[in-house]
């Protein structure tokens, strides 16, 4: 928390008010990178949005996540 407070110009104690701790902080900044990809879910076009079937929704949200040597083995199956 020290080094994050410091790069980000402030006091820990501002960390600390502003997110209680280190989870608190992990999540804030967990939700905020995930926030365009639930718009994107909720309302996009495709192969996102609501128009589009889930398994489809659910393999391009995911698949720079899941796109690694390990998928790939387990595809060719």
């Amino acid at each position: 928390m020290a080094d994050i407070a410091a790069a980000a110009g402030v006091g820990k104690g501002t960390l600390f008010r502003g997110f209680g701790d280190r989870t608190g902080l992990i999540r804030a900044l967990h939700e905020s990178r995930l926030e365009p990809l639930r718009q994107a879910v909720a309302g996009g076009p495709r192969p996102l949005g609501p128009a589009t079937p889930s398994i489809s929704t659910s393999n391009a949200g995911t698949g720079p996540w899941f796109s690694g040597p390990a998928a790939a083995a387990s595809s060719s199956a």
